[in-house]
């Protein structure tokens, strides 16, 4: 029979994933196995090879609409510009958190389009679309219709989580910021203020 698992294996994930994320595709899985604190051969054993350990560790979190929709408040206690501000912020922590694994993973060759499309589907990333025009269209304040607003929104975090990708080593939070500030301005309308 074999040992229990100290470790389950989405934690050995999240760890392999830290390493992986600082040192790229190429690290070695002796690097990953020292950090985990497995042997090379537990961690052969347990994901078969490097490959799939790869893609399993950066493989993105599934996107659960109704997380990054928000709290349970509501636009009319809360204000629509703060809540565009709330809104837009935790799309942008997703969608840095996706688009980093999704571009690592690319670039070490483990995800081609059909991959992508595929991990983009059964992420829960299609279902937020219709849930964001959804929420947005409850709001009274917008400039535009819901279905603008909705892909103006996603337009802006794209952007600003792609201007963080590109500069990692900058502070990521003056952009967060500047997306928060952005999205108000954009979809908002002022004078209902």
């Amino acid at each position: 029979m074999p040992r229990p698992k100290r470790l389950p294996d989405e934690d050995v994930l999240d760890l392999a994933r830290e390493v992986i994320l600082a040192k790229g595709t190429g690290v070695s899985t002796v690097e990953i196995a020292a950090h985990v604190g497995l042997s090379q051969p537990t961690l052969f054993q347990r994901f078969g090879d490097k490959e799939t350990l790869l893609r399993r560790a950066l493989a993105p979190d599934p996107i659960s609409p109704d997380a990054i929709i928000g709290p349970s408040q509501e636009p009319e206690q809360l204000g629509t510009g703060p809540h565009i501000d709330a809104l837009s912020g935790r799309l942008f922590d997703v969608m840095v958190a996706v688009l980093e694994r999704t571009q690592l993973a690319a670039a070490g060759g483990l995800l081609g389009r059909e991959a992508r499309d595929r991990a983009h589907a059964e992420g829960g990333a299609d279902a937020l679309v219709p849930a964001l025009a959804a929420h947005l269209g409850q709001l009274n304040d917008l400039r535009m219709e819901r279905d603008q607003a909705t892909e103006t929104l996603l337009f802006l975090v794209h952007g600003a989580a792609a201007m963080a990708l590109a500069a990692p080593s900058c502070d990521r939070n003056p952009i967060r910021d500047r997306l928060t500030v952005s999205a108000r301005f954009a979809l908002v309308d002022n004078r209902a203020e």
